[in-house]
């Protein structure tokens, strides 16, 4: 049974990696002309959904596939208020870097910068890197010095930063994906930590997100702030799934019988009727993380999951599964590192030429790019470096 959960964690580390390895190749072939429809996002009126926006659902459901694995671990060896500490300081950085990169994105006034924005950008990771990144040759006081250094650089930088009304204050235009992640992450870590790691209470639980993201959306004014932050509710919504997935998964029985299948259909049931039943209430977005988003967004994904779980059990599968596990290992540096190289290479005045921005010379390059990510970040692996938070 031990070598049955296993495997079945390994098919969650492989479908980080694989989702990332997505996130990536979206984000870098977003502006670039001629990609196809399924690889862009969907207006957010358009009514239906693309493969690109099933990414960041998809890493969702992997966090709370993610929480639930740590949380069953963790209970053992540590109290619920050690872990809601834990578990709120991580998501309170996870929020941090996406309003800090969500800045250094927009709404900043390049004019009146004490530092030409993309140098701006690169110090900014590189200050993340000193506060965050484990390094393993470093201990002690040195790992002080550097951390203390590069949260005074953090400081400056805030201090430095001008937004285009004139203020010296970061502000929240939007959380950005990792302050997304780190909010809903939050909200189902303190389900699980308080009230249950049952997969039918998690599932009812995700169901209450949907009413109240439908019941709040209905009657409060628009144009409220409060209003602003319904998405969350879906976002938990898609987190709680992937954690009564894991509650419903991994801890099937390890051989194929009746109770293992008759679980599956269930389980299949209740998603066809949850897509169903929020499709014919509310139109398909992403934009506007409408509850038939996130019910198709979790069924995809449990789909997905099942099919990874198969799949990897082919034997000559082995050796790409065991390149994929150090992108698993360290997810949040490899979605990083695409900042750091762009700005990095606009702060030292280089760019793209036209015809690199067509779509089949843009897919080769990114291609090309992910492979040297996947790279540095088995190096970094080998080595022992992470990026913990």
């Amino acid at each position: 049974m031990a070598q049955f959960a296993m495997q079945r964690q390994q098919t969650v580390d492989v479908f980080r990696a694989l989702t990332i390895v997505l996130m990536i190749g979206v984000n870098d072939l977003a502006g670039v002309t001629g990609i196809p429809g399924w690889m862009q996002h969907a207006a957010a009126d358009a009514g239906y959904m693309t493969l690109a926006d099933l990414v960041f659902p998809a890493f969702l459901y992997i966090v709370g596939m993610s929480a639930y694995l740590s949380q069953s671990i963790s209970a053992a060896k540590s109290s619920r208020w050690q872990r809601t500490v834990q578990t709120t300081r991580r998501s309170a950085v996870l929020v941090l870097l996406g309003v800090l990169m969500v800045n250094a994105d927009s709404g900043y006034d390049a004019g009146r910068m004490w530092l030409p924005i993309h140098l701006w950008n690169v110090l900014l990771y590189l200050a993340i890197a000193g506060i965050w990144l484990d390094w393993p040759a470093l201990s002690g006081r040195p790992r002080v010095i550097m951390r203390s250094l590069a949260s005074l650089l953090l400081l400056l930088l805030c201090a430095s930063y001008v937004g285009q009304d004139g203020g010296t204050i970061l502000r929240p235009q939007w959380w950005g994906i990792l302050g997304l992640i780190g909010w809903a992450a939050w909200l189902a870590n303190l389900v699980l930590i308080w009230l249950s790691r049952r997969g039918l209470y998690l599932f009812v639980l995700a169901l209450i997100c949907s009413v109240l993201w439908a019941t709040l959306t209905r009657w409060l004014p628009s144009g409220t702030g409060v209003l602003e932050q319904m998405n969350l509710l879906t976002h938990t919504q898609i987190v709680l799934m992937g954690a009564a997935s894991a509650a419903w998964l991994i801890r099937l029985p390890t051989v194929a019988t009746a109770r293992t299948t008759d679980a599956l259909a269930l389980q299949a049931i209740v998603l066809v009727l949850m897509v169903g039943i929020t499709c014919y209430y509310f139109p398909i977005s992403k934009i506007r993380a409408t509850p038939s988003w996130g019910w198709i967004s979790a069924a995809a994904c449990w789909l997905a999951y099942l099919g990874l779980e198969r799949t990897i059990k082919l034997n000559w599968l082995t050796r790409p599964v065991a390149l994929l596990l150090p992108a698993a290992r360290h997810s949040l540096l490899l979605y990083l590192l695409p900042y750091l190289g762009f700005h990095l290479l606009r702060a030292l005045g280089g760019g793209w030429p036209q015809w690199c921005l067509q779509a089949d010379v843009a897919m080769l390059i990114t291609l090309g790019y992910m492979a040297l990510l996947f790279v540095i970040v088995a190096q970094l692996d080998k080595r022992g470096w992470q990026l913990r938070i």
